[in-house]
């Protein structure tokens, strides 16, 4: 280019120039000129070629460039190097691109990118590749097309960079961002960065959910703070943060009060710090971060609370208390303390109080200040001196929950609850005494069906044979499996009745008890209300088994009185009409009669009179022995002179019959009798002895010692007495009256004084008998003890 050039030059400068036509000039010109630019593209190309020809040498990367069958063409310094390096061979021109791959895979990926290339792509990825020696290298691979004039791909330029250290560095920040996310999301930790300039405030989820908002809900502003700020701290909070803006601060820090969404309040501690400032030092950009200290300022106030009702507590003058150490140095104690001491709360602080006082105490209490210490276990007890009763406590204080701190002591006086204690223990052993020993059970239950019992007395055992733990809760039977089944839907509904009308109810029914046995009972109670409502009953069940028997033998004593005042008014009527009788006929004719007639009916109203007078008289005496208004004066008597006074005073009964008495008794048999009632018992029984014998019999009066009562008895050989009438001869209302062998009459009374009078002496009578035979009367009597 340059020769054809300077051919040109040459011809344009010579003389023979002038002598070329025109138009040869003009070509010759316009040779030289395209020549020119000819010439300037070589250059430029020329200098290109030298430029990408350096730049492909001198890269950092690893520069190669293959035809389309992976053969290098064309290589730099650092493929060189690299092939060295990593592969361990020396590259050539020529060479397939298979041989510097470690593996199969390598190769394949290389083709599968080589592949792109000659399509006309261009492309990079990053590699691991896993060398001989056992280390991982990563590259950044670059694939692009090698065009020709007609835009034909001819050849692939491939470039490998290592980026190992890159690509570790970038694994390293991945975790430092990865850590640094989870710190700032698991430190619970709202985080704000404001751009000064723009006003911009950018939070993150937990600043939002802080307040009770999602972070969809939140402005990035900073009037949406200003309005979350409780409004007496909103200028507090400003101007911890403009004193921070003018660098008046090192870092704007503050804890104050935020509304939550719901309206509730809530304590944050705000701390940040101007991160940018421009040029001239203003500020242009502050981040910091939103703690949560709730609960730690809900801790603090309690703390405050608690330490002010210590000091209160401290300082109340009901107790005496003191805070030592294990040297037994006074902490801290109130004025109770100090008075017990003689001294001043002052005075004492810092000091050992046990030095000066009695040693005996002065041990015992350094013994047990030094087992809390050694124990961390409090230390209880009650002891009485100087004439009052105290209540000592030592608790230890571990304020780290493992190491006694110190110990704090109180002594309390409860003289007035310990003479209060003795007061209640011996008056409620009085009210268990008493409960105890009543007539009955004390009960409170509750009002359900079972009647659930909640407290029985004692004495239940008694009257069920059951205990009270048996039946209380129904541990073992309930108390309405107790009542008999007959009474028991009357007593429900006599006591809901009673309960509707807020009065008490009173109830007689039958239980059944552990033995089987029944009992008649007694129960009154009412319920007990608080507030209008029903919370028990309670109650009195007493056993009135007694009571019902008394009432049976009552109604069968008024029937049985009943009929015999039925027979002693039948008894009574006969001689009562026999005197009316023969005196209407005295009254009425008696002047017409003679002196033999009016003798006989004289004697015959004689003796009807004497009949009605006898009856009455034993009526009397009966009735006076059923009112307890007869005497009983025992004394010592000989019973041989009793008896003899009774014989004779039925003497002459005995001798219109032809009836011989023989006493056959012992003299000096000494008993202690009442005269009056132990004759009227012989003469009854004589008087009966000579009724039911005939004519000409025989009366015979035996006795003997047998087991301590002196036997009397009276034998007769009369008509007798039927078996059937032996039981019930002594009993009121049985006995009646039976004529005797010469149509004697009498009112049946005879033989039931006999036996009320004996037993009077707490002695005893009986009967045996037979018919026509006879009968035999014995009275035992108790003999004087000596």
């Amino acid at each position: 280019m340059e020769t054809s050039l300077i051919i040109i030059d040459k011809i344009l400068n010579s003389t023979d120039f002038k002598g070329l036509s025109t138009k040869m000039q003009d070509d010759l010109f316009k040779l030289k000129k395209e020549l020119n630019v000819i010439s300037d593209k070589y250059n430029s190309l020329k200098e290109e070629k030298s430029i990408i020809s350096s730049s492909f040498q001198n890269t950092i990367e690893s520069n190669f460039i293959f035809d389309l069958d992976y053969k290098v063409l064309v290589f730099n310094k650092v493929a060189k190097l690299y092939a060295r390096k990593f592969w361990k061979k020396e590259l050539e021109k020529g060479q397939c691109a298979s041989e510097y791959a470690d593996d199969i895979g390598a190769f394949e990926n290389f083709k599968y990118n080589f592949k792109k290339a000659v399509a006309g792509e261009t492309l990079e990825s990053e590699n691991s590749y896993q060398l001989k020696t056992g280390k991982s290298v990563w590259f950044l691979s670059k694939y692009a097309p090698v065009f020709d004039d007609n835009k034909k791909v001819i050849a692939v330029s491939f470039s490998n960079t290592d980026i190992t250290k890159h690509h570790k560095l970038q694994k390293a920040l991945r975790e430092s961002q990865e850590r640094y996310k989870f710190v700032i999301e698991g430190s619970n930790v709202g985080i704000w960065d404001w751009n000064i300039i723009t006003g911009e405030v950018i939070r993150n989820k937990r600043w939002a959910e802080m307040f009770g908002y999602s972070l969809e809900e939140i402005n990035f502003d900073m009037k949406q703070w200003q309005d979350f700020i409780y409004p007496d701290d909103v200028e507090m909070a400003w101007s911890s943060i403009n004193e921070h803006l003018k660098g008046k601060t090192e870092i704007h820090s503050l804890e104050y009060r935020m509304i939550k969404k719901d309206g509730s309040i809530t304590w944050i501690l705000d701390q940040a710090k101007v991160v940018r400032r421009d040029e001239n030092g203003n500020p242009t950009r502050m981040s910091g971060t939103y703690t949560d200290i709730n609960n730690q300022k809900k801790i603090e106030q309690e703390l405050a609370k608690n330490e002010a009702t210590a000091r209160a507590f401290l300082s109340t003058k009901l107790d005496a208390i003191a805070l030592f150490d294990r040297d037994l140095k006074l902490i801290d104690l109130n004025e109770t303390m100090a008075a017990r001491f003689g001294g001043k709360v002052s005075e004492l602080k810092g000091k050992n109080i046990f030095l000066g006082i009695n040693q005996e105490i002065s041990e015992k209490r350094t013994k047990n200040i030094l087992h809390v210490f050694d124990t961390k276990k409090e230390l209880r007890w009650e002891d009485f001196r100087q004439g009052k009763w105290f209540d000592n406590f030592v608790y230890p204080i571990m304020p780290d929950g493992e190491n006694v701190e110190m110990v704090a002591v109180t002594a309390r006086d409860i003289t007035d609850r310990k003479e209060s204690e003795i007061i209640i223990k011996e008056n409620e052993r009085k009210l268990n005494t008493l409960i105890d020993n009543l007539q009955g059970t004390v009960y409170r239950c509750k009002n359900d069906r079972d009647w659930t019992m909640e407290f029985l007395s004692s004495s239940v055992y008694k009257l069920t044979g059951y205990a009270p733990l048996d039946i209380v809760n129904n541990k073992k039977i309930t108390r309405n499996s107790i009542i008999h089944q007959d009474y028991r839907e009357e007593i429900w509904e006599q006591v809901q009745n009673a309960l509707n009308k807020k009065t008490s109810y009173s109830l007689s029914f039958k239980i059944i008890c552990a033995n089987g046995e029944e009992k008649w009972v007694w129960e009154q109670g009412q319920g007990v209300f608080e507030n209008e409502k029903l919370i028990a009953l309670e109650g009195f069940i007493s056993d009135i088994s007694h009571i019902k028997d008394i009432e049976k033998k009552l109604k069968e004593v008024v029937a049985t009185k009943d009929k015999f005042f039925n027979i002693i008014a039948h008894d009574l009527r006969s001689p009562f009409n026999s005197i009316l009788g023969f005196s209407e006929l005295l009254l009425m004719r008696g002047s017409k009669f003679d002196d033999t007639k009016r003798e006989l009916i004289t004697k015959s109203l004689f003796e009807s009179s004497q009949k009605a007078y006898k009856l009455v008289e034993n009526l009397l005496t009966w009735a006076r022995t059923q009112a307890g208004t007869i005497e009983f004066n025992p004394n010592d008597i000989d019973i041989q002179d009793l008896l003899k006074e009774s014989i004779d005073a039925v003497e002459i009964s005995a001798a219109q019959k032809h009836i011989g008495i023989y006493n056959e008794v012992e003299d000096k048999m000494i008993v202690c009798v009442d005269r009056n009632l132990m004759a009227t018992v012989f003469r009854n029984l004589l008087s009966n002895a000579i009724k039911f014998t005939p004519q000409n019999g025989i009366i015979v009066i035996e006795s003997k010692i047998q087991d301590n009562f002196l036997e009397i008895s009276f034998v007769d050989n009369g008509v007798g007495i039927e078996k059937d009438r032996i039981k019930s001869i002594f009993e009121i209302g049985q006995n009646t009256s039976t004529p005797g062998t010469e149509r004697e009459t009498g009112s049946g009374l005879g033989l039931i004084l006999c036996k009320e009078f004996v037993e009077k002496h707490r002695g005893y009578i009986k009967v045996k008998s037979q018919i026509n035979r006879g009968s035999t009367f014995f009275v035992f009597i108790p003999l004087k003890q000596k």
